[in-house]
């Protein structure tokens, strides 16, 4: 066997051998040794032996030792071969493992068999296995009976605990001639003592130590606080004890020249704070230092935001307008950065107030103030299904004196509300020969309720005049908002025109039925046309795409039945999206931003696990159908599923933690006899809590 290096020897014909095996051993790549070994081999026909004799005699039966391999669960093993395993592990890790040997074949004087345990390896500490300095390079392997036996030679169960402590220096181990190696060979041999053959099962245990490939960590924000710097960033998970330190890296105009700026030996330390020495912005990186002494790769780049600020000239009816620029703090990405610019004013009240969202670096606002200093800052926040990772952003504060513009309107109109992420998105027009050079939005919980000010934002110069807003305080995938508008002038206190109000769209869903999904939604407002329809789209979960599934549904209707039997695929997950769609708009408005449409949130339902089994199988049957038992399910967590069929006595014949396995049958090779057997299976839904089912079957030979 070219993996184990075991020689085997097979004849069909009874008789004398001789064998000849030659060993060549070799020093640094050259031959300088070989032995030649004469093994003699008599085979004999023991079954035609004891039958031939007067009285016949039963032929006696020896098997090798069962061994079952029971290795930790934290580790990676493969199986090349049979009873043959390979283990890689990073260095520092700890190796655990339990062998047990079971035979119950007895010797001709019908005594039970002794099992003896026997090692050999360079790793193997001593000529007892149990010396943690004896072996070619320590620390040691050592092997020691497990709990309750005594020694290595047990009757009928032999069951031994492997141990060792691997390190660093292990990695590359000196075999001579300037030859290192990583992997390290066990032969573990378990042996019965019958008579006149014993029978033995050898494994063979090959451990590969390697130094980890350690992922880095990951700058999560990078804040700018007064004088300053905020670090926040999550480690590599699951380090253990293989962590040393974080190495903090800054580069101070984004050229690539990274120096070290601390380090820090809390593995998970949270805010970082530095003094802010520096006129610009402050790139940062980090390298994890791991196991033995190897660094991570560096850390994804991210600086801080820097602010400029540039007060405008006078441009058309305004007066005052605010140029706001910024620096890439996530040059090496490719990604988006959605920014959102806030204003405090007065300066000092901390009363940020969102002013608008931009993908781009630059942005402008016409400041509706009356010669007021106005202070500005840009954020941005960082999402991840893991919450650690939530967090944001924020650059320098930038502020300027601003002077005043000035006001009044005829046409003002929402046209369309969307539900994006956790926010309520507003698209309205204004009369472009209007003397307003402000909108003021505004927010309430029913449509003649009390309004309150949610933001102003500054009368597009350019046609269509039209605008858009959105409003991140809400809960519109819990309740229902109105909105409205009203322009002011630029005196700062006078108001004028209100808009129509309109709603947004909350969709709710539930499981009424098996595969039913009940939608429903509130009834759209706002149009000053009509609503013409609904439209309902969904998705097989939550990352797939949206299909329209009903089109043409009535003004008047609120809710859908969802027929889901007829959907495919198997996953559980099912989100679902309202459009309302308008018609007849007769405002002067341009026909290419018609029909105006209003979209919903986004609602999802898990649907629970089906599972349903038959009471019997013909595993002989000429039904293909029928010829195996097994479990017929939907929308089944695969994660956690595990399947047992028992005989009358208890004995677990057929196990499987694969929904889709089904048994056949057969029990050790043999088909089981016709009977009455039990299963018991524990399954859950997607999310959901384990459930246990349980019953019995009958096989029908």
């Amino acid at each position: 066997d070219p993996i184990t290096g075991v020689i085997y020897f097979n004849s069909h014909i009874a008789g004398a051998y001789t064998t000849n095996t030659e060993v060549i051993a070799y020093r640094c790549g050259l031959p300088v040794a070989a032995v030649y070994r004469d093994i003699q081999i008599y085979v004999a026909n023991c079954e035609a032996a004891y039958s031939g004799a007067n009285p016949p005699i039963t032929p006696p039966t020896n098997s090798p030792p069962q061994v079952t391999f029971v290795p930790d669960s934290n580790l990676a093993i493969t199986s090349p071969a049979p009873f043959t395993y390979r283990i890689e592990v990073e260095a520092g890790m700890e190796i655990n493992f339990t062998l047990n040997a079971q035979d119950f074949d007895l010797l001709p004087g019908n005594q039970f068999q002794n099992i003896s345990f026997i090692a050999a390896g360079g790793q193997l500490g001593g000529s007892g296995w149990n010396d943690t300095n004896a072996c070619d390079f320590p620390p040691c392997a050592i092997v020691t009976p497990s709990s309750g036996q005594t020694g290595f030679v047990s009757i009928m169960n032999n069951t031994i605990d492997f141990y060792w402590k691997t390190e660093c220096s292990h990695l590359a181990s000196n075999l001579g001639c300037d030859v290192f190696s990583n992997e390290y060979v066990f032969y573990l041999k378990m042996e019965d003592d019958f008579c006149p053959t014993p029978a033995r099962t050898l494994i063979t245990l090959i451990v590969s130590i390697q130094p980890g490939n350690p992922s880095p960590p990951i700058i999560s924000c990078v804040s700018q606080l007064e004088n300053m710097l905020a670090l926040n960033f999550i480690p590599e998970p699951d380090t253990g004890f293989r962590f040393n330190y974080h190495l903090i890296q800054i580069d101070t105009n984004n050229s690539g020249n990274f120096f070290n700026l601390d380090t820090v030996f809390d593995y998970n330390p949270g805010t970082l704070l530095y003094q802010n020495n520096f006129s610009g912005p402050v790139y940062f990186r980090i390298l994890t230092n791991l196991g033995c002494g190897f660094f991570s790769q560096a850390s994804n780049t991210v600086g801080s935001i820097s602010l400029d600020i540039e007060a405008l000239p006078l441009t058309g009816r305004f007066i005052d307008t605010a140029y706001l620029t910024w620096n890439n703090p996530r040059p090496f990405e490719t990604d988006s950065i959605d920014y959102l610019v806030e204003m405090e004013f007065p300066i000092g009240s901390g009363d940020w107030v969102t002013i608008g969202n931009t993908f781009d670096r630059a942005f402008k606002h016409h400041i509706l103030v009356c010669s007021l200093e106005v202070k500005f800052r840009v954020s941005y926040e960082v999402f991840s299904n893991d919450t650690v990772l939530n967090c944001v952003n924020y650059s320098n504060y930038a502020k300027e004196l601003f002077f005043g513009i000035k006001n009044p309107t005829e046409m003002i109109y929402i046209s369309e509300t969307k539900i994006r992420g956790d926010g309520v998105y507003l698209r309205g027009f204004i009369d472009g020969n209007s003397y307003a050079n402000g909108i003021i939005i505004e927010r309430a919980s029913e449509i003649n309720g009390s309004y309150f000010e949610l933001a102003r934002i500054i009368i597009p110069e350019a046609p269509h005049f039209s605008f858009s807003y959105v409003d991140y305080l809400p809960r519109p995938h819990d309740d229902i908002y109105f909105y409205r508008l009203r322009s002011y002038s630029d005196t700062c206190e006078f108001y004028f025109t209100h808009s129509n109000a309109m709603n947004n769209i909350r969709v709710d869903v539930e499981s009424k039925s098996s595969e039913q999904n009940w939608v429903s939604w509130n009834a759209h407002e706002g149009f000053a046309g009509n609503l013409e329809h609904y439209e309902l789209y969904r998705s097989d979960g939550e990352n797939s795409t949206l299909t329209l599934i009903a089109s043409e549904i009535e003004p008047s209707r609120t809710i859908y039945v969802d027929n889901i039997r007829s959907v495919s695929g198997n996953a559980p997950r099912f989100c679902y999206q309202v459009r309302a769609i308008e018609q007849n708009n007769l405002l002067p408005l341009p026909e290419t931003f018609k029909p105006f449409t209003s979209i919903s949130n986004t609602a999802c339902i898990t649907q629970k696990a089906k599972v349903i089994l038959p009471n019997a199988f013909r595993p002989l049957s000429n039904i293909e159908e029928n010829r195996t038992f097994g479990v017929k399910n939907r929308f089944i967590d695969r994660e956690h599923f595990s399947f047992f069929i028992l005989d009358r006595w208890g004995k677990v014949i057929f196990e499987t933690n694969d929904p889709n396995m089904e048994w056949n049958g057969y029990h050790d090779g043999k088909l089981a006899p016709t009977g009455v057997y039990t299963y018991f299976i524990r399954y859950q839904s997607v999310g959901g809590l384990p459930e246990e089912i349980k019953g019995t079957f009958t096989l029908i030979q």
